[in-house]
């Protein structure tokens, strides 16, 4: 997902969203952290991140939880009660056209 894409949910969410409801914004492909740096690496041309035991973040609580948790999150909701879809139905989609808009 790309900043359009969240811009554009909010105003959705102003324009057709009920008071109280939260709605969950994301593409539809799930892609977990590790997954995500991995992709980044690839599209723009950059070494492979290193691999790090998860024991060895204990002592940093919040990357252990970041590396330890799963976060998937369904933006179903917003699809159907807002009408919103996102541009790119993957990360990988979307960092593709990042990297082609930064390339010019």
């Amino acid at each position: 997902m790309e900043l359009t894409d969240a811009a554009r949910a909010v105003a959705a969410a102003v324009e057709h969203g009920r008071a109280g409801q939260a709605y969950n914004i994301a593409d539809r492909t799930p892609m977990g952290f590790r997954a995500h740096l991995l992709c980044v690496a690839a599209e723009f041309g950059l070494p492979k991140p290193m691999s790090v035991p998860l024991w060895l973040t204990r002592p940093m609580a919040y990357a252990h939880t970041m590396f330890s948790s799963s976060m998937r999150v369904s933006a179903q909701k917003a699809e159907r009660e807002l009408g919103w879809t996102p541009l790119y139905p993957s990360g990988r989609a979307g960092l593709a056209a990042l990297r082609a808009a930064t390339a010019r």
